[in-house]
Parts: structure tokens; sequence; C-alpha cells
């Protein structure tokens, strides 16, 4: 069934199309569906198979807002059928390119550019129907939605809005794609069972929150670096002068505390995989391994009856990834702990080595909400995510 809003005439003469201008129409009709919901028009065009080229009916000839839209066309088309569509750095290009040239009135309200841009991002990265690519929008949007929010909310009195805006979302977009890269290289570690590769990957996961926290915080992307591990933290300050400053995150501790009183520490797979890893033995229990505030605990009564051990860490450790792509909540309470601490000496002196991880509550929080709605445990997102990259999706 051929769209609405593009009219192939060659069909009209009981013609049948080629899979190419099937594909080329499905494409553009996408896209100028959600064209004409967002400036609430009804355009439509004329397609001919012999030119491969989209033409505008005699009604909508001098449409200024139509003539961009095919203008673009040609990119378009060239870009959905790109090998490289799904970087996001030539896609951010591409982007870019067609934003520079929106002169149109509608279109420079601050709204309706950003929401065109974000969907035009998720129809042409769909054509590929990949899992990674689902994967990488929702890390980028995460990002870049989380990066502007906080941005705004610590947004200086003389700064402008929009600016603040904007600057958050690409900051946080950024990030949130490099989060993603991070991710994808769990997966060969497992598979390759190399720890460079793990530690690689929580490198590039350092990366990738680090700029989601600047984002967050309304700062450059670059300036300020951060390596957690366990409950401790390194910040690493390079804007005006380098530094380097510990910090202790103290819910992490308080688990982890508990963790040594009940459990038997790994310091050599902790050495290995770049996190505290604790190993119990709980036949009565019903799970193979955990991942909470600060490290991640194996049952060893389970472990020969499932996964290859790097496939479970693999699980645990995309766990941890995601409690630290909730690291933006602590940007939202800088400006009132400021406040508080401002006249108080004391406080800020202790202050300065602490890390506060209110980021897990709100991250526990949702992951409960998933557990809830979903009709099985690998519907959660939480898991689902986690069992993508390791290979332990199940049915169940």
């Amino acid at each position: 069934m051929m769209p609405r809003n593009v009219v192939c005439l060659a069909l009209d003469l009981g013609n049948s199309l080629e899979p190419e201008h099937i594909s080329n129409i499905e494409i553009v009709a996408k896209n100028l569906e959600d064209f004409n919901n967002r400036f609430q028009t009804d355009f439509y065009l004329f397609y001919d198979t012999d030119g491969y080229t989209f033409e505008i009916p005699e009604q909508f000839i001098i449409n200024d807002l139509l003539n961009w839209f095919v203008e673009g066309i040609g990119k378009l088309l060239a870009f959905s059928y790109s090998p490289t569509r799904d970087n996001y750095f030539d896609l951010n290009s591409y982007l870019n390119d067609r934003n520079l040239i929106i002169k149109y009135p509608k279109y420079k309200t601050m709204k309706n550019r950003i929401l065109f841009l974000i969907v035009l991002f998720s129809t042409n990265s769909s054509y590929s129907q990949s899992n990674d690519t689902e994967a990488a929008l929702y890390n980028v949007g995460f990002g870049g939605i989380t990066g502007a929010i906080g941005a705004v909310i610590n947004k200086k009195p003389d700064e402008k809005f929009g600016k603040v805006l904007l600057k958050g979302l690409w900051q946080g977009a950024l990030g949130g794609y490099v989060t993603f890269e991070s991710k994808r290289i769990i997966r060969h570690a497992w598979e390759e069972e190399d720890w460079k590769l793990y530690w690689a990957s929580k490198f590039v996961n350092a990366a990738g929150n680090s700029i989601k926290e600047n984002a967050a915080n309304n700062r450059d992307f670059w300036e300020q670096w951060n390596l957690t591990v366990g409950f401790n933290r390194i910040e690493f300050h390079t804007k005006d002068e380098f530094k380097v400053q510990y910090k202790v995150m103290p819910i992490s501790v308080i688990y982890t505390i508990d963790a040594f009183t009940r459990f038997k520490f790994d310091a050599k797979s902790s050495l290995n995989y770049g996190q505290f890893i604790f190993r119990r033995n709980d036949p009565a229990g019903n799970d193979y391994a955990y991942a909470t505030a600060g490290y991640i605990a194996f049952n060893e009564a389970y472990l020969s009856q499932r996964s290859s051990f790097n496939q479970i860490i693999a699980h645990e450790i995309v766990h941890i990834y995601q409690g630290d792509d909730f690291f933006f909540i602590n940007s939202f309470y800088h400006k009132p702990l400021k406040r508080i601490f401002e006249n108080k000496e004391t406080l800020r002196k202790i202050d300065s080595y602490i890390y506060y991880d209110f980021h897990l509550i709100p991250l526990r929080a949702t992951y409960l909400i998933e557990a809830n709605r979903a009709d099985k445990y690998y519907d959660n997102y939480f898991e689902h995510e986690a069992g993508y990259y390791s290979n332990t999706l199940r049915s169940y």
C-alpha cells in the first residue's frame, strides 16, 4: 500500500515499481508525514520514476516551506542509503547542514527546530532496524535530554536560556553516544575474554559520563573528567589548571562495607574487570549475580548452571553503567548544596571529599517501576539492555 502523501504516476498507468523506487517513496513519505504534522500542513508530492525525482504539485509551487523540504530530499536520500548513517558524527553533520539553511519564520522557533531535528534523527536511523541503532538512539536521546534539563537548572543569571539549552542538549547527546560505545566494547570483551577490553570499556564509559555530567552542570564538555571504581571517585579538573581530586561516595561505601562483612572479596577479578567483585555461595538464593551500589556479587552455587562467567560479568557491568547513566541527577542539587555550605568552613571542607551518590535512589525507583510494568523478566528495559550486550537474553 502506497502512502497517501506521495503520488506515483507510474502506478496510475498500471506499472509495477522497482524496489529502489519503493524505498525512495517510503523514506520521503515518512519524513513528509512528520513535516505535515509538525507544521499543520497537508502537502503531498509527485514521484517520477524516470528521473527518480520528487515534484511539487502546481498548487504548492510557491510555498517556501515545502520548497525547503524538497530541496533537502537529495541529501535525505543520500544520507539514508549511506553505510555510515548510524555514525553519530555523520548524522550530526547532516542535521547541522540542513539546520543552517532553515530560514523560514515558523522554523525559527526553537521548539519546532529541536523537535523536527529529533524526529528526523529517529526516522532516518530507524531504517537500519538494528538493535544497536535503537540502543544508540536511547543513549544519545537520554544524554541529550538530561544534559539540557541539567544545564538549564544550573544556568547563570546572565546566560541566555536558548544557548544554555542547546549546549546542554548537544553535549549530553555526545556523551550519550560515547556511553553507548562503551557498552558495545563490553560485548567484545566477554567474547574475547580480554581484561584489557573491560578496562577500555570502563575508561570510555567514564569519558561519556563525564561529558554528560559537564553538560548537566552547564560546563564545557572538557572541563572535568571523572573515574569511579566501587565507592571511589577520582576527578580530573582541566579548566584553569590541572588538578586531581579524590572523593568518596557515601551510599556506595555503606553497601560495600556490608558486602565485606557477608561475602568473599575477589581481588583478582576486581583487578581484571575494574569493579569491586564479591563471591557468595547461596544455594537457596534465586539469582546468579547482582550489581548494586559500588559492587557486583556472584552466587557460586549457580554459576556452573548458566552462561559463562564472562557473560555474567558483562551483564552486571552494564548494570553498573546504567547506574552511572543517572549521574545527571546529582547536578540538580548542585546549587542548593553550594548555598548550604557557603558560609560553613568545616562543612565545606568535608564536602570537598564527598560525592553524594543520590542518583542511586531514582535509579532503583526506576528499575522497580520497570520490573512492575514488565510481563517477563527481560521486558524490563534495564535487564533487556544488559542481556543484549552480554548475550544473556532469555524468553522468560
